[in-house]
C-alpha cells in the first residue's frame, strides 16, 4: 500500500476516533469513580489523565495497525 494511502487512512481513523471518544469515554469515568472511592482523598484531575492516556493508546493502536497495511 502506498505511503500516501496509509497516511490518509491513518488521518481519517484518528479523526473518527477522536470525534467518537467522548461518546465512549464513560468507561474512563467509571474507572475514575472506583479509584476515587478507594483513595478517598484528592488526586488532581484523574479523569483528565486517564482520558489522555486512553486517547493516546487508541491513536497509537490505529497508527500501528495502519503501518502494517
Amino acid at each position: 500500500m502506498a505511503i500516501r494511502d496509509k497516511a490518509g487512512i491513518k488521518t481519517r481513523a484518528m479523526a473518527q476516533f477522536n470525534v467518537r471518544w467522548d461518546d465512549y469515554s464513560s468507561g474512563v469515568r467509571l474507572v475514575t469513580a472506583v479509584i476515587h472511592a478507594q483513595i478517598r482523598h484528592g488526586t488532581g484531575d484523574l479523569h483528565g489523565e486517564l482520558s489522555k492516556a486512553f486517547r493516546k493508546l487508541g491513536n497509537d493502536i490505529i497508527e500501528c495497525i495502519v503501518d502494517e497495511l
